[in-house]
C-alpha cells in the first residue's frame, strides 16, 4: 500500500496514495497496522480507494469500518465530492461523522488537515478544561488545607495525615457554633 507520511501541527498523519480498493473490511485493518507501525494516528483515504459498497449503507461495510477506526482510536479522513450520491441517510451519516469528528468526510486533503487540527484543539482544550476543574477544585481556601505553618497542602497530604479526622471534626464543631445544628 502506497502510504505517505504528513507531518503537521496535528501529528503523524498517513495518506493513502494508490489505486488500491479496500473492498473487505481485513483491508483496513491491515491500512491501520501499516500506518501505526509508521507513528501515524491519523489516516488520509480517497473516494477511489473505496468501494461502491461502502456508500450503500444497507451493506453494513461503512459501519464496519467506522467502528474499527473507533475501536482502536485512530482518526480517519475520507476525501472527494459525495454530492454525486442521492441518498439521504448517507448524507445524514457523513454529516453525523463530521460532527464526532473520528470519521470525517472532507473535500480536499487540506480540508482534512484542518479538520484533525480542529480536532487536536478540542481535545488540548477538554483536556486544560478538565485540569483546571481539578485544579480549582484542590485549592479551594478554607482552614483545612493548610499545614502547622498556615501554607496550602497538596490534595494527597490528607492521605497521609494522621490529624484529617480531628481537623474534619474541628472544622464541623465550629459549624455549629454559628447556630443551628
Amino acid at each position: 500500500m502506497g502510504l505517505i507520511l504528513h507531518q503537521k501541527e496535528s501529528g503523524l498523519i498517513a495518506e493513502l496514495q494508490s489505486d488500491t480498493v479496500l473492498a473487505e473490511t481485513q483491508d483496513f485493518l491491515d491500512l491501520m497496522a501499516n500506518a501505526g507501525y509508521s507513528g501515524a494516528e491519523k489516516m488520509i483515504i480517497h473516494k477511489h480507494n473505496l468501494p461502491e459498497d461502502f456508500f450503500r449503507l444497507e451493506t453494513r461495510l461503512a459501519g464496519e469500518v467506522l467502528q474499527k477506526f473507533s475501536t482502536y482510536n485512530q482518526k480517519l479522513a475520507i476525501i472527494g465530492d459525495f454530492s454525486v450520491y442521492n441518498s439521504k441517510s448517507l448524507h445524514d451519516f457523513i454529516r453525523e461523522s463530521n460532527k464526532v469528528k473520528r470519521i470525517v468526510f472532507a473535500g480536499t486533503v487540506e480540508e482534512a488537515f484542518g479538520m484533525f487540527l480542529y480536532q487536536c484543539f478540542i481535545s488540548i482544550w477538554y483536556i486544560l478544561h478538565n485540569r483546571v476543574k481539578q485544579v480549582s477544585h484542590y485549592n479551594y481556601p478554607c482552614s483545612h488545607n493548610t499545614g502547622e505553618d498556615g501554607n496550602k497542602l497538596p490534595p494527597q497530604h490528607f492521605l497521609q495525615d494522621d490529624h484529617f479526622r480531628e481537623r474534619e471534626s474541628d472544622y464541623r464543631h465550629h459549624e455549629g457554633q454559628g447556630g443551628s445544628q
